[in-house]
């Protein structure tokens, strides 16, 4: 009897685990993440969250660097010569995160933030603006698509 309570004991607790598991692999893909592939530079995007605000919508788009040494060579000299960073960390920058917020009606898009960060998800540098800029969405760009999700107009 004690083995039999063991082994069903060892048993729920496996399931436990798997259960959370795959809670951890559901957070990390989504479904409302959209990849929104390449764009001119051969740098990838993704929508990785977005939705409504008390101002409007917003949408967080990332852009992943390793897929276009130029533009992360270029990223990487821009770090360390007006931010600051080192050349060994600055060498590190994977992807950036950008948040965007926009009007009640979609049409005018703000970045309100752009913070850098390492493969493991390590924050390199942040930028946050002071003043907040309106600029129209122009179509076909990464802008128009976070709106577009975040208005529920595409899925």
């Amino acid at each position: 009897m004690k083995k039999f309570f063991a082994f069903s004991l060892l048993i729920i607790l496996l399931f436990a685990a798997s259960s959370f598991a795959d809670d951890e692999i559901d957070e990390q893909y989504s479904p409302r993440q959209k990849n929104l592939g390449k764009d001119r530079a051969g740098i990838q995007w993704w929508i990785v969250d977005f939705g409504t605000s008390a101002s409007g919508y917003y949408a967080i788009a990332r852009e992943y660097y390793n897929t276009n040494a130029a533009a992360k060579s270029e990223l990487v000299y821009a770090l360390t010569t007006r931010y600051g960073v080192s050349q060994s960390r600055a060498e590190d920058v994977y992807f950036a995160e950008f948040r965007l917020e926009y009007t009640s009606d979609g049409r005018q898009y703000s970045e309100v933030s752009r913070v850098l960060y390492d493969m493991r998800g390590e924050e390199i540098c942040s930028y946050r603006p002071g003043n907040r800029t309106f600029i129209p969405v122009i179509p076909n760009t990464v802008q128009s698509k976070g709106v577009a999700y975040a208005m529920g107009l595409i899925r």
